[in-house]
């Protein structure tokens, strides 16, 4: 009786530890560079929230220097009662 020959099929490359390390690589990459785009959107949320408090801030002044320009070109040297700055 000849030998028995076991046929033991050719490990492909998506079998490898090499191609699980390699995609393992990759998907930490990807959740790394999703992290810091998340920081940095963070921040560019907060920077536009303060930018438009300044805005605010300088249309509620402007406002005011309006109304205190008209209250003196009318003669009346004290301040409207309703000059009111409103917090946001």
């Amino acid at each position: 009786m000849p030998p028995v020959q076991l046929i033991v099929p050719e490990e492909s490359f998506f079998e490898t530890n090499l191609f699980l390390a390699l995609i393992t690589i990759l998907v930490g990459f990807f959740a790394f560079i999703l992290y810091k785009m998340r920081g940095a959107d963070s921040k560019r949320r907060i920077a536009r929230i303060i930018f438009l408090e300044i805005t605010n801030a300088e249309t509620q002044l402007r406002d005011a220097r309006n109304r205190i320009e008209e209250s003196e070109k009318s003669g009346n040297k004290k301040l409207p009662e309703r000059l009111h700055i409103y917090a946001s």
